[in-house]
């Protein structure tokens, strides 16, 4: 099929997705305001006229439809690289449905709808339209196998070089059936071997880089992606010329920004392009508003719930091990600030008088209770007072101690990157297993992907 064909194919199927949308949505919303009023009045509910009905709210609905369009185009439902993606469907649509009924609720307060808007049809309303919609998605995600489409829907690369990022890509696409794109062949100086490279038996070669015209003749590929950084400029100028004549996108893999390229931006300096990271989702500062007063309300709840058992473990402390059983230490906070984290303390006294290092399993300056403790992370619970001073978030990278940080920032690459944002109680890396004496490049690889990905809805669920 041509690549104007499969284009003029993904613009239906992306029309029909918005317009079952549409149709859906307004269904759900009469249908929830059918339920509020069957069991709000259930003795007069068979009284209500249809007609009479619909145009009372028919206001309510369009505005309620007009809503969940807008929220759906930020979720970037409607995308075309997410039409395969119906995996992902489900988490988007509860996120969406989520802020659907806060704003639905919030203006219709704010503007005293007439006639006044029931929580209850707004909470119906919500759920009614996930199931529906959510339903519609896997329904249409059938008819796509049933018929054949998939690879329709998806946009053939044409890769120009090889090296590790086209490794990666590689098999990231071969492992997910649903992908958006898959390989159409690669160019490269010389064809490689399938016995270095075991990708490359189903990846066919094309020729060399200057062959590119004849490889988008026979492979009708929609993007030509770059990732050699030997190139010259004309060359560029000469492949994206190329690909223009043939209606296929030219990207390049930006290679010197392996990390954060979510944040990558063009902007104009002085009319000449400049290609750079730039602030990154957590960075924002109405994103760092939210992320503060989450954990200030945290940090109280944490403290009033957890005051009664670091009183009983105090006491089991002291028993064992008599002195102070609160323990502070020296931590690394945002922009290198040092502050003294306290925890209770899960060691003998003096426990480190030999030099900080990591515990060891069956650590024997570790007492009975601090085992218990470390088990259940209820050592850390005094750390809620640190969330609330502002030194700590509930959610990020664990914060390291000076000496510690000074031998790793030789050793890692990158490990510095952590202390753009504040640590936290727990983190991305600590829900995947990467905690204490465990490796430490995984550990880093987790964190930079969390400051990276940051969302209000991955603190929740890590935090649950």
């Amino acid at each position: 099929m041509g690549i104007n064909k499969k284009i003029f194919t993904r613009n239906i199927i992306q029309t029909v997705l918005i317009g079952g949308d549409v149709l859906l949505v307004l269904i759900s919303l009469f249908l929830a305001n059918y339920l509020r009023i069957h069991f709000e009045v259930s003795e007069n509910w068979q009284a209500f006229h249809f007609n009479s009905w619909l145009n009372e709210y028919l206001n309510h609905y369009l505005f309620g439809l007009m809503i969940y369009l807008f929220l759906a185009s930020r979720e970037k439902l409607y995308d075309k690289q997410n039409l395969l993606r119906f995996r992902r469907a489900p988490l988007k649509l509860i996120r969406l449905c989520s802020y659907w009924i806060l704003a639905y609720l919030f203006i219709s307060l704010v503007f005293k709808f007439e006639p006044p808007v029931s929580r209850i049809y707004v909470l119906y309303s919500g759920c009614v339209i996930f199931i529906t919609t959510n339903t519609w998605r896997w329904l249409l995600h059938q008819s796509f196998k049933l018929l054949q489409i998939t690879e329709t829907l998806q946009q053939g690369i044409l890769l120009i070089d090889w090296n590790n990022q086209t490794k990666s890509l590689c098999k990231t696409i071969e492992q997910d059936p649903h992908h958006p794109y898959y390989i159409k062949g690669y160019l490269n100086h010389a064809k490689l071997s399938s016995n270095d490279e075991p990708l490359l038996d189903q990846i066919p070669y094309l020729g060399k880089s200057s062959d590119l015209n004849e490889a988008l003749k026979t492979t009708r590929a929609e993007i030509v992606l770059l990732s050699g950084i030997d190139v010259g400029s004309n060359q560029i100028v000469r492949m994206i010329e190329i690909a223009g004549e043939h209606h296929a996108q030219f990207k390049i893999i930006s290679s010197f920004f392996h990390l954060f390229a979510s944040g990558l931006k063009v902007q104009t300096l002085s009319s000449v392009p400049i290609l750079g990271i730039e602030t990154l989702p957590i960075e924002e500062w109405q994103n760092r508003l939210l992320k503060r007063g989450i954990d200030i309300m945290g940090a109280i709840f944490g403290l009033l719930i957890s005051l009664p058992i670091i009183a009983v473990f105090s006491a089991l402390i002291y028993i064992e091990s008599p002195g102070n059983v609160f323990y502070t230490q020296r931590r690394i906070g945002q922009y290198r600030r040092v502050f003294r984290i306290i925890k209770l303390r899960s060691m003998h006294l003096n426990a480190e008088i030999n030099g900080v290092g990591w515990t060891k399993q069956n650590d024997s300056r570790v007492l009975r209770v601090g085992r218990l403790m470390r088990r259940f992370n209820i050592d850390e619970l005094p750390q809620f007072w640190n969330v609330l001073k502002g030194e700590m978030s509930l959610v990020g990278p664990r914060p390291e101690r000076p000496e510690i940080i000074r031998k790793l920032k030789k050793e890692i690459s990158l490990y510095n990157t952590r202390q753009w944002v504040k640590p936290g109680m727990s983190g991305w890396a600590q829900i995947n297993g990467w905690r204490g004496d465990t490796d430490l490049h995984e550990r880093i690889r987790h964190d930079l992907y969390y400051i990276e990905n940051w969302s209000l809805w991955a603190d929740l669920y890590i935090m649950l």
